[in-house]
Formats: C-alpha cells, sequence, structure tokens
C-alpha cells in the first residue's frame, strides 16, 4: 500500500529535510508512506499570505503499490482531484471534505471509463448493451422521459418531455422552452421540476423519470445542500418526491436510451409555446415504435 498523507502530517515520524520528500515502511503493515512540506506549518506560502486554514483535513489516504492500471488510474484521480481542491481553497476559499475530494476523483474515474466504453466497444459482443437501450416500465407503471436542449442563438432551453406504458406505447408528451439561456446542469434540473409538476397534476398512477444528466441524480439523492439557483431547484424537487411522488423514482440513463426525450427537446426549442401532444409527434415517431419491440 502506498499512503499519503493530505494534510502534511508524517505518519513515521521521522526527522527529514524541509522541502525534501520521506519513503519509509510502515511498522504494522507494510505500508510506505509519502510527506511533503513547503515549511514547518505544513501550508503553502501562498496559503500563508492569505492566513489559509490548512486546505485538507488530517487524514491519510492509502493506495495499493500494485503496478495495475486500475490502481494507477484510481491513484491520478485522487492526485488530479486534490489538486483542484487545493486551488479552490487558495484562489476561490472553497473548502470541500475529504468525502467530497474522493467523490470527484470517483465520479471523474468513472466519466472517462463510460466515454471509452461508448468510443471503444466491446468488439466480442455485438449486440446494444442494456444501458444503451430504453428500458420498458415494470408492471402497472409508466416511464416519463425529460431531457433539456440549449440554444445560444435563440438564447432559450428547450425542455422535452414524453410519457409511456408498461409496453412503451405513447401516452402523452410535451414540449416547452424557457429563457434565458442557462447552464446545463440548472436546464436540466428546471426541466426536471417542470415535468415532475405536470406529471403530478396528470394523476395517471405511479411515473418513474428517466434522465440523462447523472449530476441531477446525484445530486437529487445525495445529501449535500447548498445555497445556489441549482441547489434550491434540487430540493424543490426532493419535496415533491417525499410529497406528491412517494411512489416515483428518478433514474439517471445514457443518452442512447434516452433519444425520444433529447430529439423531443430540440424541437421544443422552434415552437412559439408550449405544447402537450396526445398523438405521436412525427419527430418521434419512428424512435417509439422501433423501442416497442
Amino acid at each position: 500500500m502506498f499512503a499519503f498523507d493530505v494534510n502534511g502530517q508524517n505518519p513515521c515520524q521521522k526527522d527529514k529535510l524541509p522541502g525534501k520528500r520521506d519513503i519509509c515502511e510502515g511498522k504494522s503493515q507494510g505500508q510506505t508512506h509519502s510527506q511533503k512540506h513547503s515549511s514547518q506549518t505544513g501550508a503553502t506560502p501562498l496559503a500563508e499570505k492569505r492566513g489559509a486554514e490548512p486546505l485538507l483535513s488530517n487524514q491519510c489516504v492509502c493506495y495499493p503499490t500494485t503496478p495495475g492500471s486500475a490502481a494507477k488510474a484510481n491513484f491520478q484521480c485522487d492526485l488530479w482531484s486534490i489538486w483542484k481542491h487545493r486551488n479552490n481553497k487558495v484562489w476561490n476559499n472553497i473548502t470541500d471534505t475529504t468525502q467530497d475530494i474522493c467523490a470527484h476523483a470517483s465520479s471523474l474515474l468513472t466519466s472517462w471509463r463510460n466515454a471509452q466504453n461508448i468510443r471503444h466497444p466491446s468488439p466480442q459482443n455485438p449486440s446494444i448493451p442494456n444501458d444503451l437501450k430504453w428500458i420498458k416500465p415494470s408492471s402497472d407503471r409508466f416511464t416519463c422521459n425529460v431531457d433539456a436542449s440549449f440554444s445560444q442563438a435563440r438564447n432559450r432551453v428547450g425542455i422535452g418531455v414524453c410519457i409511456r406504458d408498461e409496453e412503451g406505447r405513447f401516452v402523452l408528451a410535451k414540449t416547452e422552452w424557457m429563457t434565458p439561456l442557462l447552464d446545463v446542469d440548472l436546464g436540466e434540473a428546471l426541466g426536471l421540476l417542470s415535468t415532475m409538476h405536470w406529471v403530478r397534476d396528470l394523476q395517471l398512477g405511479i411515473v418513474d423519470f428517466e434522465i440523462d444528466s447523472k449530476t441531477v441524480v446525484d445530486s437529487l439523492y445525495g445529501r449535500k445542500s447548498g445555497v445556489s439557483n441549482f441547489s434550491a431547484v434540487i430540493n424543490d424537487c426532493r419535496r415533491l418526491l417525499a410529497s406528491d411522488l412517494v411512489t416515483s423514482d428518478v433514474r439517471f440513463i445514457r443518452r442512447q436510451a434516452n433519444e425520444v426525450a433529447h430529439s423531443f427537446a430540440r424541437v421544443a426549442l422552434r415552437h412559439a409555446s408550449f405544447h402537450i401532444h396526445i398523438r405521436i409527434p412525427s419527430c418521434i415517431s419512428t424512435i417509439i415504435l422501433n423501442e416497442m419491440q
């Protein structure tokens, strides 16, 4: 194992020259420890000038010394997350917890691996992976797919919504847009919130929501809360799920599995106002028929 003391404390309690790195053998489980000081206080000169607190909590993160590619990837992503936290602390005065730093690293690695799976599909399995296909809802449930599109030329965010039953048959669809143009995460979150209000008023039954924004879904079921506009929208979604939509679920799906809502969201940008469709729109009819099979 390789242990990196993120607070600058020497776990081996050995003397060292200032500004140098120690490597020594752990006593109990054969661990190796590494540490780097820039001064006796353990803070960078820039942090000392700013009077900043230690950048990271007094915790030790351990990494295996196995030369496998997975271990190297984990280590590199964790170092990147620590460096990003350091910059946020010094330049923006934003402090993340150790759990947040590790979560950022894990999310980065997962996103990168997912991207590689799309770009380099396995040649041994020519069939389409399940997470790239839309899956019909279970018995007595509906699925509502939601997506947002963004247009700088029109200064709008388009929202596309499509509800289907357990057989994959079209039930209802809706398009709307909002202005001005928003950032992606906030636009996706507002699209979900608007759709949840609409579905609640329809009273169709048990409706599950699917969206291809992992940031929105992770924030919705996470424990973090903030004071930004995005956090306020997420909190409104949480309240709806806890009160009027207690039997509903919000799931993350890949863009390829959310093609109906994605195509519909682009169409929404061209509409003069919002539309509710009780018949299958021609722009998504082929996709729906193919996904019914």
